[in-house]
């Protein structure tokens, strides 16, 4: 939406790689395609208002089946950083499409980490202490720290949800099972991820 009348935030979008695709007078705004990386420029510009996401229209009558229902929740964290309210609005953004590494003791698999079919979100499980092939987490930290991030609550019947819980899981063991790590445990980590 713009404040100015006349087409300068239009050639704005042009010159930021962008194109428009609706005029929306009525309310002087257009609609317009644009490299994620120059929104904040374009919303930054002189005569521009606002600028807002697209969305998808959804009947209100309807239940939501992507929505995540929150009325458990106890987990402040969640709330305090306003993931809750970016969950359940078009686009429903709940880590789908996103993989997370977590470099620590490792991650037992269980409920909170299976998808809404049933299957694991952990796609892989890599190990390197040293003096063990165990790939599980056998400290509890590893799993911990995954349940903050994608946790999505089934083991406690929603009242901890990680971040975003439809997010897949990397684990990364380089802790044994007393949490110890040395640093070319924790640099081979590192290395792995980059390289997969």
């Amino acid at each position: 939406q713009k404040v100015v009348k006349d087409g300068s935030i239009e050639a704005k979008v042009a010159q930021l790689g962008g194109k428009i695709t609706k005029d929306l007078s009525i309310i002087n705004a257009f609609a317009a395609q644009l490299p994620a990386g120059r929104v904040s420029e374009l919303a930054e510009a002189n005569g521009v208002r606002w600028v807002s996401y697209d969305a998808p229209v959804t009947k209100a009558d309807v239940p939501c089946s992507q929505c995540i229902n929150t009325n458990n929740l106890q987990n402040a964290y969640i709330r305090a950083i306003g993931a809750d309210r970016v969950w359940n609005v078009p686009p429903y953004l709940q880590g789908q499409g996103i993989g997370v590494a977590v470099v620590d003791t490792g991650v037992a698999i269980n409920n909170d980490f299976r998808s809404t079919i049933g299957t694991t979100r952990v796609l892989t499980m890599t190990n390197f202490v040293h003096n063990t092939t165990n790939l599980t987490d056998q400290y509890g930290h590893g799993t911990h720290v995954a349940g903050i991030i994608s946790g999505n609550g089934m083991n406690s019947n929603g009242t901890y949800i990680g971040v975003a819980p439809r997010a897949s899981l990397l684990s990364v063991r380089i802790s044994d099972v007393n949490g110890v790590a040395t640093g070319s445990d924790v640099i081979a980590g590192l290395q792995w991820i980059n390289v997969y």
